[in-house]
C-alpha cells in the first residue's frame, strides 16, 4: 500500500484500526521535525505556518522518534526537553545530536553559556564564522560541558526516554570514523 500523504497513514504509521503492536523492532523518524525540507514541500505539516510546538504535536502522529538538529549548535534548556517530552506520546524517542564543543568542533561564541564563557581568555580569538577555537578553553571546560548538557537532558531520561547522544554525522569527525544520521535507531 503506497500513501501520498501523512493523513492517509495514521498516527505513528499505524493503518486504520490496526492495534499498536507490542513493540518497532526498528524506528523511523527524520532529522529534525523543523527541517527545512518538511515544511517547504507543503506536503507533510497541514499548514504553512506552524508553531514549532504544533509541528512537533503533528511529526509525532506520524513518527516514532526524531534526531534533535539544534542541540550541536546550542546547549538545550532543560525547559525544552521537559516540553519535548509533553508534546509527544509515550514511547516517543528523541535522538540528540552531541554539542559542537563536545564532539572536537568549535562552538559560536554567542552559543557558550556563560559557565564556559568566563573560561575564555580575554584575548579569545574568533575564526570566520564567529566560532570560538576549542583549544582556547581549559580541559575542565569540556567536563562543565557534559555536566551542563547532561542536566539539560534529565527532563527526558527521568521520562524513559531511551533515545541516543549522537556525534554529527558527517565525514571527518573528530571522534574517528564518520557516523551516520540517525535515520532509523534500534529500540
Amino acid at each position: 500500500m503506497a500513501f501520498s500523504t501523512p493523513a492517509e497513514i495514521g498516527p505513528a504509521g499505524a493503518a486504520a484500526g490496526d492495534s499498536p503492536a507490542p513493540g518497532p523492532a526498528y524506528r523511523i523518524g527524520t532529522a529534525a521535525w523543523l527541517d527545512q525540507s518538511l515544511i517547504a514541500s507543503g506536503r507533510f505539516y497541514p499548514q504553512a505556518s506552524m508553531s514549532a510546538e504544533d509541528r512537533l504535536r503533528w511529526y509525532a502522529r506520524f513518527f516514532d522518534c526524531v534526531e534533535v538538529n539544534s542541540t550541536y549548535y546550542a546547549l538545550p534548556s532543560s525547559r525544552n526537553a521537559a516540553l519535548w517530552i509533553e508534546r509527544t506520546p509515550p514511547g516517543f524517542q528523541f535522538h540528540v545530536k552531541a554539542y559542537s564543543l563536545m564532539t572536537g568542533h568549535h562552538p559560536r561564541l554567542d552559543t557558550l553559556p556563560a559557565e564556559l564563557q568566563v573560561m575564555l581568555p580575554e584575548d579569545v580569538r574568533l575564526r570566520r564564522r564567529g566560532e570560538v577555537e576549542r583549544e582556547q578553553l581549559p580541559a575542565e571546560a569540556l567536563d562543565v560541558c557534559f555536566e551542563l548538557f547532561r542536566a539539560a537532558l534529565e527532563p527526558l531520561a527521568a521520562a524513559g526516554n531511551p533515545g541516543r547522544t549522537h556525534p554529527p554525522g558527517r565525514s571527518g569527525s573528530h571522534l574517528g570514523a564518520p557516523s551516520t544520521h540517525t535515520r532509523t535507531a534500534r529500540p
